[in-house]
């Protein structure tokens, strides 16, 4: 059983975890409060000037809070009980990734042990291994109401597990909802991934980000416009989910959705709150991703009849920390009778320990092979001839 030092530096968060076989030992993030924040939006280069600083103060902790010594490292010699680097090399920021990468990349030739390069996605999927089935198919205690300990609002947030001795693993049907990524997926039982489906334009986390900075709401957005949602009417604007209405498809799209946003805000009916325009933005954005889900269930769940229909849908990503979005899942896996995997808060976002979990599935670089990895800005877990698990489009 491996132990794993993993990095993540794709975009705004320095974090560094140790995994082993699949249970995490120790899990750093250093966040970028502020640093952003006059801007709008994630600065690349100033994101990526953050990741030098910290880089090093995140790697040493994590591996002290796993009880291993840093200070036992040595030329030819990884620190005693590491036996490999996993490290995000995309999609994300080059310049942040190339942070991450650099700094895995000299301890693993350093240190003589092996390099796992592992798509920023992959870590997303794997993310779901990290959470627990919050509902059971025909479970009428929690049909429709989020976990009270899943609900609350702390780094230590954990799902309520219908039977905290079930561990979840593939095979699953995937929901992965992010800042920059919204995708339907089948996750075979090696982590072999089918994308089924896709935003044809921004994602589910991109459209509350731009929806945050319409209603001058701080970053990240989706937070922040939960927070002011709370005090509003979900009916008050009649916000249109976005679908691509073809029988054939399960993509979707958010991009009108934020000029609709930005055409009621220029000429805000009488009588709506920002507090309902904010709920009514956060109802059409979860109402467009439950009917994604919706559509992979009709597609691959247990009454598909498909050949490889799955009993499991996992909700990953940053967009996965919204209650709002919970609730209408739960609502429509009880439906198709099968089980929702919700993974807890600290790991919704970005993450070394999701890399860590995602890394035995993808193939060890050893000598001067590992040389080779870059930082690379867009996803290849989809593309021919790469180093991740076997996928497939449709």
């Amino acid at each position: 059983m491996q132990t794993i030092l993993a990095i993540e530096s794709s975009c705004d968060e320095t974090a560094a975890a140790v995994v082993r076989g699949g249970k995490v030992l120790a899990s750093i993030v250093a966040s970028q409060p502020g640093v952003h924040d006059a801007y709008g939006g994630v600065v690349p280069e100033l994101a990526s000037r953050r990741h030098l600083e910290v880089v090093e103060d995140v790697i040493d902790p994590a591996l002290r809070e796993a009880g291993i010594d840093p200070s036992s490292a040595g030329p030819g010699r990884a620190p005693t009980g590491i036996d490999a680097i996993a490290v995000t090399t995309g999609p994300g920021l080059i310049g942040a990734l190339l942070v991450g990468v650099s700094a895995a990349k000299t301890r693993a030739w350093a240190w003589d042990i092996p390099l796992i390069s592992v798509d920023h996605l992959l870590g997303h999927v794997a993310s779901a291994q990290l959470g627990s089935y919050a509902a059971a198919a025909g479970n009428d205690d929690i049909a429709g109401e989020v976990p009270a300990d899943r609900a609350a609002d702390g780094p230590d947030s954990q799902a309520r597990s219908v039977d905290e001795t079930d561990a979840v693993a593939p095979p699953m049907l995937c929901l992965l909802a992010s800042g920059g990524h919204t995708l339907a997926l089948d996750v075979g039982p090696e982590m072999q991934l089918a994308l089924l489906g896709s935003t044809r334009d921004d994602a589910a986390g991109e459209a509350f980000d731009k929806g945050a900075r319409l209603l001058g709401l701080s970053m990240p957005g989706g937070p922040a416009i939960e927070r002011l949602a709370a005090a509003g009417s979900a009916t008050a604007v009649p916000f249109t989910p976005a679908m691509v209405h073809h029988h054939d498809t399960l993509d979707t799209s958010f991009s009108g959705l934020k000029t609709a946003l930005a055409m009621t805000l220029r000429a805000l009916p009488d009588g709506v709150s920002d507090a309902d325009v904010a709920a009514s933005y956060q109802a059409a954005i979860v109402a467009t991703l439950a009917g994604m889900a919706r559509k992979l269930l009709r597609a691959r769940g247990p009454q598909s009849g498909h050949p490889d229909a799955r009993h499991t849908l996992a909700v990953v990503g940053g967009v996965a920390a919204n209650q709002a979005l919970l609730v209408r899942l739960y609502e429509i896996c009880r439906e198709f009778d099968v089980r929702l995997v919700t993974v807890p808060l600290r790991y919704c976002g970005d993450n070394a320990a999701m890399i860590g979990v995602a890394a035995p599935y993808v193939n060890p670089l050893n000598d001067a092979s590992m040389l080779q990895v870059d930082a690379i800005a867009a996803s290849q877990l989809f593309r021919s001839g790469s180093l991740m698990p076997t996928v497939a489009i449709g």
